[in-house]
This record gives C-alpha cells, sequence and structure tokens, in this order.
C-alpha cells in the first residue's frame, strides 16, 4: 500500500475508534457537569452491557435488538443507582471532595471482579453487528459497523451538547452543577436532574460497550483501556466543557493510529502516556483546573 493510501486508511480507521473514545468521554463528562463526580465505573457499566447482550442472545435466545435494548436498560438502571444509592449518600454525609474518584474506583474493581466470576475468564466473541460487511469508500476500506457508528455518534452529540448548552434543560444541569442548594431553592428539581443525567450516560455507555464489543470480543476487562484513554482526553480537554474534550477523543485515536503506522502496536500505550507526561509538562494549568475548581 503506498503512503497516500495508507494515510488514508489509518486516518479513517482511527476516526472510527476516536468516535468510541468520544462516545464513552461525552457519558463522563455529562455526569461531571452535573455532580461534579468522574465516574471510574462508567467504563464497567458499558461491559456489563455487552455481557448482558451475549448472555441473552447465546443463552436465551434473544434476538439481538431486544437483547441489546434489555442490557441498554441494565446499564442505564445501574448507572441511576450508583448516584442515588451510593455516591450521593457518602458524599452528602461527609462532605468530603474527590471521595468520587474512590467510591467509583471501589465499585469499577467490584463491578469486574463480579462478572468475572459469573462470566469466567475466557474471551468470548461477540456478535458481528456489521463489523462482516465491508464498506469500500474510495482508497479506505471500513466495515459498517465503523461507518454507521461513526457518523450516528458524531450526530447524536452534537444533537445533545446543542441541547444542553441552548435549551433550559442545559441550564439546570448547569445550575445544579453550580450550586445544588441554590438551584432547589429556586423550584429545580436537583435529585431529578441528577438522576435523568446519570441514567441518560449509563445508557450512552451501554451502547458503547455492545458496540465496542462487536469490533473485538468481550469479556471482564475489555472496556478498560477504552475507558483510560477517554479520561485522558478529558484531562486534555478539560472535564467542564465539551468542545476541546471531545476533539482530543478524536485526536488521541489519531495519535494512537499513527504511532501504531510507524513504531507499531507495542508502542501504543508508553506513546500515549508519553503524550499525557509532556502535556502535563506543557499545560499543568488545564489538567488541575476546570473555571477554578481544583481537583484533587
Amino acid at each position: 500500500m503506498s503512503t497516500l493510501p495508507a494515510l488514508l486508511q489509518i486516518t479513517a480507521s482511527s476516526l472510527a475508534t476516536g468516535a468510541l473514545y468520544a462516545l464513552l468521554l461525552f457519558g463522563i463528562l455529562v455526569v461531571y457537569r452535573v455532580s461534579k463526580a468522574v465516574n471510574f465505573a462508567h467504563g464497567a457499566l458499558g461491559m456489563v452491557a455487552a455481557v448482558v447482550t451475549y448472555s441473552l442472545v447465546q443463552s436465551a435466545g434473544a434476538a439481538v435488538l431486544v437483547a441489546a435494548a434489555a442490557a441498554v436498560l441494565v446499564a442505564t438502571i445501574a448507572s441511576f443507582l450508583t448516584d442515588r444509592l451510593v455516591l450521593e449518600p457518602i458524599t452528602r454525609r461527609t462532605g468530603r471532595q474527590g471521595l468520587d474518584l474512590v467510591v467509583t474506583l471501589g465499585l469499577l474493581l467490584l463491578i469486574t471482579a463480579v462478572v468475572e466470576a459469573l462470566f469466567g475468564t475466557t474471551s468470548k466473541s461477540f456478535l458481528p453487528l456489521g463489523t462482516d460487511i465491508p464498506v469500500e469508500l474510495g482508497q479506505v476500506y471500513l466495515n459498517a459497523n465503523q461507518v454507521v457508528f461513526t457518523i450516528v455518534a458524531v450526530v447524536f452529540v452534537v444533537a445533545v451538547v446543542w441541547l444542553i448548552e441552548k435549551t433550559s434543560l442545559g441550564l439546570s444541569m448547569r445550575a445544579t452543577a453550580t450550586d445544588p442548594e441554590l438551584a432547589a431553592s429556586m423550584g429545580l428539581d436537583v435529585k431529578r436532574v441528577r438522576a435523568l443525567t446519570w441514567g441518560f450516560a449509563g445508557a450512552v455507555v451501554g451502547v458503547v460497550g455492545i458496540v465496542t464489543a462487536s469490533r473485538q470480543s468481550v469479556d471482564a476487562y475489555f472496556m478498560q483501556p477504552f475507558l483510560i484513554k477517554a479520561v485522558i482526553a478529558g484531562m486534555i480537554g478539560g472535564l467542564d466543557r465539551y468542545v476541546a474534550p471531545l476533539a482530543a477523543a478524536f485526536g488521541l485515536a489519531l495519535f494512537e493510529g499513527f504511532v501504531v503506522y510507524t513504531l507499531g502496536t507495542s508502542y501504543t500505550t508508553p506513546a500515549v502516556f508519553g503524550l499525557v507526561i509532556v502535556l502535563l509538562a506543557v499545560l499543568p494549568q488545564r489538567f488541575l483546573t476546570e473555571k477554578g475548581v481544583v481537583r484533587a
């Protein structure tokens, strides 16, 4: 393959992966905007959705769409309960900042351990969901899964960001995040806003988990590398905004793609963390502050 077609192929494939990073990160961002919490268990809920889908199809003989819908509902409810039963009561009672990191990391480990015990340690081939349908775009070769999901993800994120930034729903979210007590005194149902936001994030990551599994395989750990990349993009772009971190998610995927092309797969992880170290040194304020709020 000559240089130009190879570069086009790498760019297209990387952008398809970037769509997964971006949509995974999007759920983290909307939760942070409302509750100022970083949910490290977010990716694990996507893994649960993929496992539930696989189990319903393979063991119960359910139709793929029915199984996927049920799995997304499970992720939605689990995300809602994460905030309502675990995170919100703990932070309210203690009044301490930074507990979101410890609590959700603990939930990540717990969910992973439970799924591994029930589902087993062996990776299983997931449903193709369009990965077996080739799509030729000039000199670029993708599959239907990559093309359709990337387009849908970009349109979905743009539409939701517009709703959040330009509608009363977005105003309610920002008010809830800035000062929950003041928002409640003005008549906003803070708990309802939080519940809807966390549930929405769970539904989004449920879809991401299912699509991600269709591109590789499913086990208790397959979402963790994607979560790490999404969090890194959020650090680069800032968790209190949308455009910059989502652009960073696509940029990170492109960076990975070209590292693989030039150096090989084994250099991907060192290169990514090397990039993070460089950015931490060059742009420390971007990482440490979110519009004046210092994060642990």
